[in-house]
C-alpha cells in the first residue's frame, strides 16, 4: 500500500483528518492525485534538516486549523441547538439590496406565525405576514439598522380561531461593523392583552360604582382605588398607590382585614368575606364603613392580590 491508497483508507473513516503526504515521489502526477484523495498537503521529500522544520510548521497548522474548524462545528451545534429549543420564537433575517429575506426559524416560530416552515424559511415578511404587518415589521427592521440598536413591536395575525397578537424585537446580528443579519424574538400576548382589556372594562365599571373600591397586590399595597374611594379618604391618588391600609387604618382593623383574608384563601373558605372598618381620612373625622372583601388570582390560579369595597354606615351608627 502507498501513501495515496493509505490516504484514500483513512478517508473512508476519517475524512476530515489531517492528512500530510510526505513522500520521495516529486512528480505533478503524484501531488495531482494527493489533492484529489484530499490531502490536507503535500511535501516532497528533500535533503538536509530543513525538510523536517517545514513539515514540523505544516503539521502545526494542519492540527490547528482542524481544532479550529471542529471548535467552529460544535459552536454551531451548539448554537443550532439553542435556536431551535428557545422558548421564545426566533428569527433570522438575512439583509437584502432590496429589502429582507427570513433565513432560518425555529419551531416555536412555527406555531407561533401558524405556518410551515419551508412557507417562512426563504420569503419575505410580505409573503409571510402580509402587506399590513410587513409595513410595521419592515419599519422597525430599518429603524434597527439605522440606530444599530433593538426595536421592538407588535404584529396581529389572522389565526382560523380568533385574531392573535405577538410581541416582538428586532436587533442586529452583530452591532460592529456593517450589519447584515437581524434576529427577531417574539411571543404570544394575546391572552395578556385581553386580560388587559378586561381589567380596562372591570376600572370603568368600577369606577361608575357609588361605592369606594380599591384593590391591593400580593404586597399588600395599593394598586388601584376608584375616584368615590379618593374622595371617601380625601388623599390624592398619587399618594395612596403603592401605599399600605396603614395609610388609613390602624393596627386592630388591619389585624381584622388580614385574619378575613386567609379565611377567604383557606381550602373550606367563602367567596367572600364583610366586616365592619372603621378608616380615618385625611384631615377627617373617622368613617365607619362595611368592608366586601374577595380574593384576585392570576391566570394560573395563584393569589394575586384582594378587591374590597367600602361603604360608608356612619350615618346610620348615629341612628
Amino acid at each position: 500500500m502507498d501513501g495515496i491508497e493509505f490516504l484514500e483508507t483513512v478517508r473512508d473513516t476519517h475524512a476530515e483528518l489531517p492528512f500530510i503526504l510526505f513522500t520521495g515521489k516529486g512528480s505533478e502526477d503524484v501531488a495531482s492525485d494527493a489533492l484529489r484523495a484530499d490531502a490536507t498537503d503535500y511535501i516532497q521529500k528533500q535533503s538536509g534538516s530543513e525538510q523536517y522544520e517545514l513539515l514540523a510548521n505544516r503539521i502545526e497548522n494542519a492540527v490547528t486549523q482542524y481544532r479550529s474548524q471542529q471548535r467552529l462545528r460544535e459552536t454551531r451545534k451548539e448554537y443550532t441547538a439553542v435556536f431551535e429549543n428557545a422558548q421564545n420564537a426566533l428569527i433570522l433575517v438575512q439583509i437584502e439590496n432590496n429589502g429582507f429575506r427570513y433565513q432560518q426559524c425555529n419551531r416555536r416560530t412555527v406555531e407561533l406565525i401558524g405556518r410551515e416552515k419551508p412557507e417562512i424559511v426563504g420569503n419575505t415578511p410580505h409573503e409571510v405576514l402580509g402587506p399590513e404587518n410587513a409595513k410595521k415589521v419592515i419599519g422597525a427592521y430599518r429603524t434597527c439598522i439605522e440606530r444599530r440598536e433593538p426595536v421592538s413591536y407588535t404584529v396581529t395575525l389572522d389565526f382560523p380561531i380568533r385574531e392573535v397578537i405577538r410581541e416582538c424585537e428586532v436587533a442586529p446580528v452583530s452591532p460592529e461593523g456593517e450589519i447584515r443579519q437581524l434576529v427577531v424574538e417574539f411571543r404570544d400576548i394575546t391572552e395578556q392583552r385581553q386580560r388587559q382589556r378586561e381589567l380596562e372594562q372591570h376600572g370603568t365599571i368600577i369606577d361608575a360604582l357609588t361605592n369606594a373600591v380599591y384593590v391591593l397586590d400580593q404586597e399588600g399595597q395599593f394598586s388601584y382605588v376608584n375616584d368615590n374611594f379618593v374622595e371617601l379618604v380625601g388623599y390624592d391618588r398619587e399618594i395612596i398607590l403603592g401605599s399600605t391600609p396603614s395609610l388609613i387604618k390602624d393596627d386592630p382593623t388591619i389585624e381584622q382585614a388580614e385574619q378575613q383574608l386567609g379565611r377567604l384563601l383557606s381550602d373550606d373558605g367563602p367567596e367572600t368575606a364583610s366586616l365592619e372598618v372603621t378608616i380615618q381620612p385625611r384631615g377627617g373625622d373617622p368613617i365607619v364603613c362595611e368592608d366586601h372583601m374577595g380574593v384576585l388570582t392570576d391566570e394560573r390560579d395563584q393569589f394575586s392580590g384582594s378587591v374590597v369595597t367600602l361603604q360608608d354606615i356612619t350615618d346610620k351608627k348615629r341612628e
